[in-house]
């Protein structure tokens, strides 16, 4: 059984409640985008690619669905819900997969190397999407250019 694909089926019915077309093509693109950047990064930093991709493709989705302040926590409550209701996840890794979520927005602080991997995707992602990134959010990235 592949989780992140059971994973991904869970957070796309969610994705597909989306009513605007515009921004549900949005989330599916950027939460795709930093999945797989995610998946690259922790496979050239020999750390396991499984929690990183999953924390990737969840990372927003309350930005899309709630539009609401404090997008990373709440994602990091509704990636809590998804991962529980699936039962294929240990306590251990539905904390690593939040700690990630609740901490992608922070990139001027340095926490650990799952939530790193999250933060450098995601910054990643946005660079080959086209989207304008900071000086300081080029040189976090340089090595995966």
């Amino acid at each position: 059984m592949n989780r992140y694909e059971e994973i991904k089926k869970i957070a796309d019915r969610y994705y597909n409640g989306i009513e605007n077309d515009e921004n549900r093509a949005i989330c599916f693109e950027h939460s795709q985008a930093v999945a797989d950047c995610a998946k690259e990064i922790a496979e050239k930093e020999n750390y396991n690619p499984e929690l990183v991709q999953i924390a990737g493709y969840l990372h927003d989705c309350a930005q899309y669905l709630e539009h609401g302040h404090h997008h990373a926590f709440r994602s990091s409550v509704m990636a809590r819900d998804m991962l529980v209701s699936s039962a294929l996840f240990s306590t251990e890794e539905i904390h690593r997969i939040m700690n990630s979520i609740a901490r992608h927005s922070d990139k001027d602080r340095v926490d650990g190397i799952c939530d790193e991997i999250l933060k450098n995707a995601d910054l990643l992602a946005r660079k080959r999407c086209g989207d304008p990134v900071s000086d300081a959010a080029m040189e976090r990235i340089k090595n995966y250019l």
